[in-house]
């Protein structure tokens, strides 16, 4: 693999350490952060934390069938790019909400980014490499999901001390951005 293909797949792959790891983050400390910043009890927030579980899949469900035609206009990089971003302000709403319609909207915004996170990086890849390297590209790629899920779940005791549920949530939305500006580079080094 060429160079100018090789430093793409990198960033998509740094991207998705990233990405995957501020979901985790949200799957694992929305419980206790929704339970203080609405006051409520655990059942109720469950419940909530199921609600917006809910409609984060719902959107992305629908969000996939708008992502081609998205991705045919803006790049299957730029649109990636744009939607992590997004999902960035959706953790930030999350993270910082005190009413249930404020969490209810950030779960929905985090959605776009979910759509995108489960699909584009495989276009992207199916797309930019031979043909005949693709199987052992996408299980290195797959590594990038796990790793991150595997290395913050051994953190999580010390994450849940030290940190506290507001605050991994506002470093899931500082991991999502992140994610977002170095697809956005990744979108501009395969465009030049």
């Amino acid at each position: 693999m060429e160079q100018r293909q090789r430093l793409p797949l990198v960033l998509l792959g740094a991207a998705q350490i990233l990405a995957w790891g501020a979901m985790f983050l949200l799957w694992v400390f929305a419980l206790p952060l929704i339970r203080g910043a609405l006051g409520v009890d655990e059942r109720t927030a469950l419940r909530w934390v199921g609600m917006g579980l809910a409609l984060l899949a719902g959107v992305a469900a629908c969000m996939n069938f708008a992502l081609r035609r998205i991705v045919m206009r803006l790049g299957a990089w730029a649109t990636h790019a744009a939607l992590l971003l997004i999902a960035a302000i959706g953790f930030v709403m999350i993270g910082h909400a005190h009413q249930p319609a404020l969490l209810l909207c950030g779960y929905v915004v985090v959605g776009f980014g979910w759509a995108s996170l489960a699909n584009l990086p495989y276009k992207i890849i199916l797309e930019g490499v031979e043909e005949h390297r693709i199987d052992a590209v996408l299980a290195r790629f797959n590594l990038t999901i796990v790793v991150p899920q595997i290395s913050l779940a051994l953190s999580f005791a010390w994450l849940f001390v030290h940190i506290g549920a507001r605050d991994a949530l506002n470093l899931g939305a500082g991991a999502m951005a992140a994610a977002g500006l170095i697809l956005a580079l990744a979108a501009l080094a395969t465009s030049a």
